[in-house]
């Protein structure tokens, strides 16, 4: 289980992990723990930082892959162009509901032999991402939390 932490002070955001990655067998056994993944990350040179929990790896990348292929896929310019952090919350949802959709829901429905919304809440593992930063010239921080596949819809 992983552990993240977000604060929203007068100053800024505190964003906090822990470093470990449980690996499970096909059995769902703890294989492996890895004590040193990265789990917090920058978005571009925005100030906009990610405290990853949950899944930390889906299908053979880890988070911190993924959120460089957001950046170079930049959608709707939300790294090249100023954007607020709800707008950049709402690319990533998009971003990794389609990943979870594509990697994860096979996976899962061939180790589990049933369909995703045949499995119960329990069954579906969690991705979360703990968003923080400043939207623009707003100089007010905010935290938005993300968990896929909970946070299905737009805006959610």
């Amino acid at each position: 289980m992983s552990v993240a932490v977000a604060g929203n002070f007068p100053d800024g955001v505190v964003l906090g992990v822990d470093s470990a990655v449980t690996l499970s067998d096909a059995s769902g056994q703890v294989a492996k723990v890895y004590e040193n993944a990265e789990k917090l990350f920058q978005i571009g040179e925005k100030p906009i930082g990610i405290a990853a929990f949950g899944l930390a790896i889906l299908g053979a990348r880890g988070i911190g892959s993924y959120l460089r292929e957001f950046e170079i896929q930049n959608p709707n310019n939300i790294i090249s162009k100023p954007a607020s952090v709800q707008n950049v919350v709402e690319e990533l949802r998009k971003f990794f509901m389609q990943i979870y959709q594509t990697t994860v829901i096979p996976d899962l429905e061939t180790q589990k032999g049933k369909k995703f919304d045949k499995l119960t809440d329990r069954e579906k593992p969690i991705l979360g991402l703990a968003v923080g930063g400043f939207s623009g010239a707003n100089p007010f921080s905010e935290i938005w939390e993300i968990e896929i596949p909970i946070h299905n819809t737009p805006n959610s």
